[in-house]
């Protein structure tokens, strides 16, 4: 890779001092970021120039929790239980490494056309999965849906798999594409799984990601498989930490949101998915309150329907406000946090993405600032610029992306892969899965 311009744009760093560019210009040489400024850019030539006038340019979005199955939009109206045991179930014990494949580059693609650069997947068939985050150009850290409790249960990945993948990769530093350790929930492990993934989590430098406190029933089901809290137990087993990340987290008990904070968990909020299966809303403004760490999610096409991040701030900022009766929580600007600077330091990442900043890895997107419905601008006092990202934008406004300086997204579409296979790839995966479930008896 060479070296890149953008000039003329709206540039939003994030950074620490979270400052706006206007007229800004940034410079890429290879991987990372040189330099950028406002005003007239360098002199030094560059082998390409992005002409970015009337466009934002901003860090890639970092999407902390997503599921990768072949399907989408599937089971409206089951109940939570239903839906989960006929259709993520029903999907993941169906899924060839294929399958997985197709799935994962649906995913994949349809996340960096709009916006997102850094993706968290729990997925089955982890390996079929990472190979197609090297080959659509997606930062990926991968931990797996795993378990053995039924005894295998083809919807769990085997924790050797992982360990095997977890050993090929060495030091995950510096990867585009990195493993971690994962489980689905705590009721899908037996004790002696905890106690396996316990001593791996010790032996290796990497992560664990799991499910926590998503619906009564599945706290309920903790309660009596292993007799406490679900938090108390990841504590009890040694889980909770820095390198952890954990989703949903919508029932707590005070005691639990306590843990959390002093163990230094990462939480990944998933407003959508949590609104369609009406399983409620996670207390993220008080969360964010006690110092933890929150980031954002977008949950998986069968839940969430579409991988869209800038829905998702929306969604969650509009979630909080309805619950609490407050529309001073989550303002725009903390939104835009979650959504890039608290992904990046979930994933152990802040050193490399989530801001545009000299030294950092070159992920970054471009909107079209010119819609209708990014009109009109007020900056000044009556600075709307983050309202705007936050309510207005939505994916579709994405029209280039780059990860590590390469180009993944050019005039919105992708530049590694023939989306007219990836489409028909996916679409051949779900039917053939599909045709093995039985579908739901009309009420």
């Amino acid at each position: 890779m060479g070296s890149i311009l953008i000039r003329g744009g709206t540039i939003v760093t994030m950074d620490p001092a979270r400052p706006v560019l206007e007229d800004g210009w940034l410079t890429i040489e290879g991987q990372r970021i040189a330099a950028l400024g406002a005003g007239p850019p360098p002199a030094r030539p560059a082998a390409d120039t992005i002409e970015a006038a009337g466009k934002i340019v901003m860090p890639g979005l970092v999407n902390a929790h997503l599921h990768t199955r072949p399907g989408r939009a599937m089971g409206d109206g089951l109940s939570h239980i239903e839906w989960h045991h006929r259709y993520a179930d029903g999907y993941s014990a169906g899924m060839t490494p294929d399958d997985a494949y197709a799935g994962a580059l649906l995913a994949f693609g349809e996340c960096l056309k709009a916006g997102t650069t850094c993706v968290l997947p729990m997925p089955v068939l982890s390996g079929a999965v990472g190979r197609a985050a090297e080959d659509i150009g997606i930062r990926a850290t991968i931990a797996p849906h795993g378990g053995d409790d039924p005894p295998g249960a083809k919807g769990l990945d085997p924790l050797e798999d992982t360990l095997s993948l977890i050993r090929a990769q060495g030091d995950p530093k510096g990867k585009r594409v990195r493993y971690w350790l994962g489980f689905d929930n705590l009721v899908d492990c037996t004790p002696e799984y905890l106690a396996q993934v316990r001593d791996a989590f010790a032996t290796y430098a990497v992560g664990i990601h799991t499910h926590l406190n998503e619906t009564h029933g599945r706290i309920a089901a903790t309660r009596q498989k292993f007799g406490d809290l679900p938090a108390r137990v990841l504590e009890r087993e040694g889980f909770l930490g820095p390198r952890t990340v954990v989703a949903h987290c919508i029932h707590l008990e005070p005691e639990e949101r306590e843990i959390l904070r002093q163990t230094g968990t990462h939480i990944v909020h998933n407003p959508v998915s949590n609104m369609r299966l009406g399983n409620g809303a996670a207390p993220i403004a008080e969360l964010l309150d006690r110092g933890l760490n929150v980031c954002l999610g977008t949950d998986g096409m069968l839940s969430a329907y579409k991988l869209d991040h800038f829905e998702t701030m929306r969604i969650a900022a509009m979630l909080q406000r309805v619950t609490l009766h407050d529309c001073q929580v989550l303002p725009p600007q903390r939104l835009l946090e979650m959504a890039t600077v608290n992904g990046a330091r979930a994933l152990g990442l802040e050193a490399e993405t989530g801001s545009l900043e000299v030294g950092k890895r070159a992920d970054l997107i471009i909107l079209n600032g010119g819609g209708l419905h990014l009109t009109p601008r007020a900056r000044g006092g009556h600075d709307n610029l983050a309202t705007l990202l936050v309510y207005s934008a939505h994916g579709s406004d994405v029209e280039t992306v780059l990860v590590d300086g390469e180009i993944v997204v050019k005039d919105r579409k992708l530049t590694r892969v023939d989306e007219a296979k990836v489409r028909a790839d996916a679409q051949a995966a779900s039917d053939r899965i599909l045709a093995g479930i039985p579908a739901p008896q009309p009420s």
